[in-house]
């Protein structure tokens, strides 16, 4: 079992697993698949398999998708899982043309706010007919033409957001498919859906030059953040990179572009730190974002002189536009190896991340990756 996620309240938690006797609604053979654990549940409904049939296709109904399935998101009522699968047999399908047939790796949600059911539906997807309008034309559905994956679902469960090379989701932007793109969508259960690219300059209907990956939303899923080495994200600046993956945020709502990963000593908000950048972690409330980084230059040397070698937790307040470094000893000291993946609650008080340093725990003893717990304020 892996890739565990859990909703706000701690009681719904999902990851996915290769095991085959999670519950009786089991795949017949050992591929990866996504469950979803309800602790208030009881009976069958306690572990419940996510990543199953629609009954359509060639496997009966409740069995397992027939491919992998991984990297579920969960929001915090736990009533949508997002997730990424290889699986044709798991969307909603009503005929043989709504099946997914593109060979590649799609996002589903899956809604529990309903009546158990075939309740999937495919994420990175378009419509035909233009999204044309009348409201009332019968959109059909178009799976992307290339994979999409790393998939997130927004808090209040609204929106996805997720990365992708196809270059046939958002109609309104010239897109190649020679890079990983960020788009966000409107939850498919609850709206008729288009997925828009997030990743690219606000004011010109273009991609971003460079591949973006490893997109996180807060709570509205109005923010979002990702890493990126595209330089025309900050609409007609000149985004100066150095050559090194670069944190940004993005505004869907108000369009605003944000260089996240920006240099202590930055001449001006476009100069990036001087080395890679990666696992962008937005707080709930849209305030505070947490990455790894193996840059220098991200805080003031008279204050913090970063001089270990190794990637360090980050965290950057958008309010001030002050960065931290907080994976230290906490009298100071350097750590001795690198840290990553951060992770922070709604109001980032709270930080995890995980690293293989001890950071001198005297029940830290066995040399291996752990998972370590930092109070903010």
């Amino acid at each position: 079992c892996q890739n565990g996620v859990v909703n706000s309240d701690g009681t719904i938690f999902a990851y996915d697993s290769i095991a085959t006797n999670l519950t009786t609604m089991n795949p017949s053979t050992a591929r990866n698949a996504v469950y979803r654990v309800d602790l208030n549940a009881i009976g069958e409904e306690v572990v419940y398999l996510v990543s199953r049939s629609n009954g359509y296709t060639d496997v009966a109904p409740n069995s397992g998708g027939n491919m992998n399935s991984q990297n579920p998101s969960i929001s915090d009522d736990g009533n949508y899982v997002a997730f990424d699968s290889y699986a044709e047999n798991v969307p909603e399908s009503v005929s043989a043309s709504d099946i997914d047939t593109n060979n590649e790796l799609d996002v589903f949600v899956y809604n529990f706010s309903t009546a158990r059911g075939q309740d999937e539906k495919v994420v990175s997807c378009n419509k035909t007919a233009s999204r044309a309008y009348p409201p009332n034309v019968a959109f059909k559905e178009i799976t992307g033409n290339a994979p999409s994956r790393n998939a997130t679902i927004s808090g209040d469960g609204a929106y996805v957001v997720f990365e992708s090379l196809a270059d046939n989701l958002d109609g309104f932007s010239a897109v190649t498919g020679a890079n990983y793109q960020i788009y966000r969508i409107e939850n498919p259960h609850k709206t008729i859906t288009f997925a828009h690219l997030i990743s690219r300059p606000c004011t010109l209907l273009q991609e971003g030059n460079g591949a973006s990956t490893n997109a996180h939303c807060d709570r509205t899923g109005n923010r979002i953040v990702f890493q990126s080495t595209a330089t025309n994200l900050l609409n007609s600046v000149q985004v100066s990179t150095g050559a090194a993956t670069q944190i940004f945020l993005v505004d869907a709502a108000t369009c605003e572009r944000v260089l996240v990963s920006i240099a202590y000593d930055a001449a001006s908000y476009f100069q990036g730190c001087n080395g890679n950048s990666s696992d962008p972690f937005i707080s709930g409330d849209g305030r505070y974002v947490a990455f790894s980084s193996l840059a220098t230059n991200l805080v003031d040397p008279a204050i913090d002189a970063d001089l270990n070698g190794v990637a360090d937790i980050y965290v950057r307040d958008l309010e001030s536009r002050q960065t931290t470094r907080l994976s230290k000893y906490y009298d100071g000291t350097e750590a001795g190896a690198a840290s990553t993946l951060p992770a922070l609650d709604y109001g980032a008080e709270m930080l995890i991340f995980q690293s293989t340093d001890t950071f001198n725990s005297v029940l830290d003893t066995n040399f291996a990756m752990d998972i370590f717990k930092r109070q903010i304020r």
